[in-house]
């Protein structure tokens, strides 16, 4: 469930970074079209990835509840850093990973 959950929170950044708003408060510069495309192809399949994995791992109904309870926790996670810190958005992505690492190394 926890790679669901980093997948999830991924696709939230992909989404958000597509949009050129954005994008300009964390990279500073304006969006390339195609990167625009591209981030929101990757975000939207990414979303469904979780949605899949999740599914597969709890089952149907807790896999949706779980789903909409991190997209909703993300939502606010992501929207809070933009606001306040938006360049420490693109290293949550690294410090996330290493985070999800080490609770699978503590847990196995």
């Amino acid at each position: 469930m926890t790679i669901s959950a980093y997948i999830l929170y991924l696709a939230l950044i992909f989404l958000s970074i597509s949009m050129n708003k954005h994008y300009k408060v964390v990279i500073s510069t304006n969006i390339n079209k195609n990167y625009q495309i591209a981030s929101k192809l990757l975000g939207n399949a990414l979303l469904i990835i979780s949605f899949i994995l999740f599914i597969k791992t709890t089952g149907l109904s807790l896999g949706i509840t779980y789903f909409f309870g991190f997209l909703a926790l993300f939502i606010i996670i992501i929207a809070l850093f933009l606001t306040y810190k938006p360049k420490l958005l693109i290293i949550t992505i690294f410090v996330s990973f290493l985070f999800w690492v080490l609770i699978k190394f503590l847990l196995n």
